[in-house]
């Protein structure tokens, strides 16, 4: 009994150390998630998710277009109405049969397919810039349009850097594009929460190494949630869903535990039926 309880005083420290390595219980004393004035730091304004509180919404290396497409760079493209006309309008309607007889006569070359996915690309940037809008009113403010585009290819550029998004070969050229990329877009949403570069930013390690890990839960899209609740304290998703110890299982299984309680799936109070 002596022995074991020897062996169990030795062992103690070592429970100890094993929790002080786990992300989850590192001191949040200096977490801008945790830490309002931290985070506060390098943003013009805390408003949630308006671009004119980051740091590059007055970066004249990006306003001016001379930021290069670093970490992975990514071609943003654009492209004549006829040619539009002529050949992706066709291909987009195989169903029809006259359109079926019309392309029968038009010979495509690889350069027209080429070309077919770089226009697909331009629209995906049209289609992000308005969705950003739709879901977070007021995001762009009076950002012009150029620097919008310029900025959303700068974080799917991020985002390559990472290993998500579109395939693209060794010298960040597109390879394959199949359409809206659901974590392209959760790209957006996280650097439109804490900035373009915040990879840069050593405050932000722990949500960089949790997007790193890619897998099980840890991505763009559930580091947003995180933030959400942590920063802004909202208590629901933006898309309506309800914060709960369930829905945040993910970052809470890596990330340090929110400074505000986490409400629980099972709590009656939750349940609107119960009420």
């Amino acid at each position: 009994m002596r022995n074991f309880i020897k062996s169990l005083i030795l062992f103690i420290p070592f429970i100890f150390a094993s929790c002080d390595s786990d992300p989850r219980h590192i001191d949040t004393t200096n977490l801008p998630t945790h830490n309002p004035a931290v985070f506060a730091e390098g943003r013009y304004c805390t408003d949630y998710l308006k671009f004119e509180c980051l740091p590059e919404s007055r970066d004249p290396s990006i306003l001016k277009g001379s930021e290069p497409l670093a970490d992975g760079k990514f071609p943003f493209y654009e492209y004549d109405q006829k040619r539009f006309n002529d050949v992706v309008e066709k291909i987009g309607f195989m169903d029809d049969n006259e359109r079926k007889i019309a392309m029968e006569k038009y010979k495509l070359t690889q350069s027209d397919y080429e070309w077919m996915e770089q226009v697909r690309l331009k629209q995906w940037y049209k289609e992000m810039e308005a969705t950003m809008e739709k879901q977070y009113p007021g995001f762009w403010g009076d950002t012009s349009k150029p620097v919008r585009h310029r900025w959303m290819r700068l974080c799917v550029a991020k985002g390559n850097k990472y290993g998500y998004g579109v395939v693209t070969d060794g010298n960040g050229n597109a390879e394959a594009y199949n359409g809206p990329d659901p974590s392209m877009q959760q790209w957006l949403e996280l650097c439109g929460r804490i900035g373009l570069n915040f990879d840069r930013d050593p405050k932000w390690k722990y949500i960089v190494d949790f997007i790193k890990i890619n897998k099980d839960g840890a991505c763009p899209g559930t580091a947003c949630d995180y933030i959400d609740f942590t920063v802004f304290s909202k208590d629901e998703s933006a898309f309506g869903y309800k914060f709960t110890d369930w829905s945040l299982k993910d970052a809470l299984r890596y990330l340090p535990y929110p400074n505000r309680p986490v409400p629980r799936l099972n709590d009656p109070s939750n349940d609107p039926d119960a009420r």
